[in-house]
């Protein structure tokens, strides 16, 4: 179920009876704002409901619900669509959505490190973000310089922090622990292969 009033959502049916269906759904032609959506699953035994959950859609520059003071050199789908990360064939979910920054993309980095398979760790003193995958070492300072085992490397867009979620880009994360990187401009996705 789905809506942009909480109280009157709509349903969107993924499977039928005997028929279970996994859920990879989307919704296109979404404008600006706050969206509500919850699962939920009857079978023999009744209806069994998730939580309530939340997520907003920011406008682009076309869309009357852009917010006239943002930054237009930041835009979470650089007016063409949402921007898709596939990783391995799989696309990859992000609680935040990925945004483009002086033609860089950023993600959320817990989602990008853990679908690599790094262990990440966040400094909150030093504003520091710590990945680890196979012996690589990268530290990420929020608004700053990075490095890959100590050694420092020059980043055209830094690591920040947006909605409460630290971005980092994705292509110096994903080429320095080793896998291949492309763009496919005209469908905004990014392809990484591990």
């Amino acid at each position: 179920m789905w809506g942009k009033d909480r109280n009157e959502l709509e349903e969107l049916v993924v499977g039928t009876e005997g028929t279970p269906a996994g859920f990879d759904g989307e919704l296109k032609d979404l404008t600006s704002g706050k969206y509500y959506y919850r699962a939920y699953a009857t079978n023999e035994g009744g209806t069994s409901y998730g939580k309530l959950k939340e997520f907003t859609i920011t406008g682009t520059s076309s869309d009357p619900g852009t917010d006239p003071n943002a930054d237009p050199d930041t835009v979470p789908d650089n007016g063409h669509g949402a921007v898709r990360v596939i990783l391995n064939g799989r696309t990859l979910q992000f609680d935040v959505p990925p945004i483009i920054e002086n033609d860089r993309t950023l993600v959320p980095l817990r989602v990008i490190f853990e679908a690599l398979g790094a262990g990440v760790e966040w400094d909150g003193a030093t504003q520091t973000v710590r990945a680890e995958r196979d012996g690589t070492i990268i530290k990420l300072v929020i608004g700053g310089k990075a490095y890959v085992n100590d050694q420092p490397v020059e980043l055209d867009v830094p690591a920040k922090i947006v909605n409460d979620r630290t971005l980092v880009p994705l292509r110096f994360v994903s080429e320095a622990l080793g896998c291949r990187v492309e763009w496919f401009g005209d469908s905004m996705t990014v392809s990484i292969t591990s």
